[in-house]
């Protein structure tokens, strides 16, 4: 017993002193390479996780006759975001100061992503100061994804399968990279000092703007309105939509919070933030956002309905998180 305890002290310890700014600074270029890959390796698998709990929130809401339709969305997506992004939306969203047009359109087009070699020396890798290409693209690739399932389920019920997956292919190849480029990818928005944090826009709101122009044209489900009244459809599996929300908020500490924490070592390496533990802040605001809002639901929905309601408690999560993108960008 006392053994385990001195060697989780002693990991705690070395853990504490890799994250101080003095560990930093005095780290070599080789361990900033080194962890930025893993941290981008690790946020990706738990965006990557996000697109189980989509899944799941996604098929538990629907009818049970539309359960196998919208599963099979969910998956084709994203082969569809892996194929597309790869071939097209890459050196489209990451010009690296090349472009056809200045600040707006990639003049990388048409070659598909170039990853750097498996085993590849210090001296050959393209920004030893960053992290591998291979693992920044399957970072940005969960990105990518992440704004096809807001799409997908967004129009759940209201498209079928193949105009689905051909708009899904259209989005993560062109329209996702091209907006992204504009800001990340160097373009005229970041020149404008433009800030974007976490994909509160990139990501969150090219989604949402994108499934809102499929509603407009597709309308409502149909049977959802009958003679002036609002028909209900209640979710075929509450049980499975729950514990996708609970998938979703795990996940979020990988879209949100990796990304942070890679460029604050990059900053804390350099000299620029020594602040590095500020981190926990964030940390704990996502907890705090979510959670409040939560709150906010029992003390105003609940006397105004009556009853508690699961769908409601989902909803509001997910404002909380979604809300925590904007605010922390203030701090």
């Amino acid at each position: 017993m006392i053994k385990t305890i001195l060697k989780y002290s002693c990991l705690a310890g070395a853990a504490s002193l890799m994250a101080s700014p003095a560990f930093a600074q005095e780290a070599p270029a080789h361990s900033v390479f080194i962890l930025n890959s893993l941290l981008f390796l690790m946020s990706g698998f738990l965006v990557m996780f996000m697109a189980c709990g989509f899944c799941m929130l996604e098929a538990g809401l629907v009818r049970a006759k539309n359960t196998t339709m919208q599963l099979t969305k969910n998956v084709a997506l994203f082969s569809l975001a892996a194929i597309g992004y790869y071939l097209i939306g890459y050196n489209l969203m990451y010009p690296l100061g090349t472009w056809s047009v200045e600040g707006v359109l990639s003049g990388l087009l048409p070659v598909a992503a170039v990853l750097e070699a498996v085993g590849v020396a210090p001296d050959k890798v393209d920004d030893i100061s960053y992290a591998s290409t291979g693992s920044d693209f399957f970072f940005q690739l969960m990105f990518c994804a992440a704004t096809a399932s807001i799409v997908s389920g967004v129009l759940a019920e209201r498209i079928k399968l193949w105009p689905f997956l051909l708009f899904t292919f259209v989005l993560t190849a062109v329209i996702y990279p091209l907006q992204a480029s504009w800001k990340w990818g160097g373009g005229f928005l970041d020149s404008m000092g433009f800030l974007d944090f976490a994909g509160s826009t990139v990501v969150h709101s090219v989604g949402g703007w994108a499934a809102l122009a499929g509603v407009l044209i597709l309308g409502p489900r149909i049977g959802k309105y009958k003679d002036g009244r609002v028909v209900p459809m209640p979710g075929a599996n509450l049980p499975l939509a729950t514990l996708g929300t609970f998938i979703l908020w795990m996940g979020w500490f990988g879209f949100n919070e990796y990304q942070c924490r890679c460029g604050w070592w990059c900053a804390c390496r350099a000299g620029t933030d020594p602040d590095f533990l500020r981190q926990g802040r964030f940390d704990n605001g996502v907890k705090r956002c979510a959670c409040r809002s939560c709150v906010d639901y029992c003390r105003t929905a609940d006397p105004d309905f009556g009853r508690s309601d699961i769908n409601w408690w989902r909803w509001r999560r997910d404002c909380g998180l979604c809300g925590a993108v904007p605010r922390q960008n203030q701090n």
